[in-house]
């Protein structure tokens, strides 16, 4: 398993492929310059596109779930 935020960006760029727990109203905006998109859109729908992109499946939580994991984990597949 992966948890967080930055290590599951690492594991769906890495190829690493299983299914993506996200808990449903967890949100995180893209700093002011970066990226090229206003400040406003969300890194977790990148995230998810990329992940369905690289074959992962994705799964969706209630709030609070995955607290202990930073509201996001990809669980691998073996």
């Amino acid at each position: 398993m992966v948890a967080g935020l930055d290590g599951c960006w690492a594991a769906v760029a890495n190829r690493i492929t299983g299914t993506l727990v996200v808990e449903q109203g967890y949100v995180h905006p893209r700093p002011p310059g970066e990226g090229g998109g206003p400040a406003s859109h969300d890194l977790i729908d990148d995230l998810l596109e990329h992940a369905i992109h690289a074959g992962n499946l994705i799964a969706f939580v209630d709030d609070a779930q995955l607290h202990e994991f930073g509201g996001i984990a990809l669980l691998k597949s073996r």
